[in-house]
């Protein structure tokens, strides 16, 4: 019997035993690749230093072009575009 902990970010047994973690890499309050949201995009991103407008969730031409430069930086296809190598590379950044 597994219970998901959101407010710690792992999953747990209901026996209390070590944390694991489910899936993808997950990081605090249980954000993965696979759950990352825009405004999560854009935090990750200001705290790598590549972003400095504000969070608000919406990806336009400005957020676009420091997620092509994050993926130049970290050697992956640069289209702009945060699909999934992307998001597992920022949620580093997250925590």
């Amino acid at each position: 019997d597994w219970s998901a902990s959101l407010d710690l970010g792992f999953y747990t047994s209901s026996s209390g035993s070590a944390p694991i973690l489910s899936g993808s890499e997950m990081t605090e309050k249980g954000v993965s690749a696979d759950t990352m949201t825009k405004k999560q995009i854009q935090k990750a991103l200001k705290n790598a230093g590549y972003y400095d407008g504000v969070i608000e969730g919406k990806i336009g031409p400005k957020t676009r072009a420091e997620i092509m430069e994050f993926q130049q930086n970290m050697e992956l296809k640069a289209d702009g575009i945060a699909g999934r190598n992307t998001k597992e590379k920022l949620l580093k950044y997250l925590q």
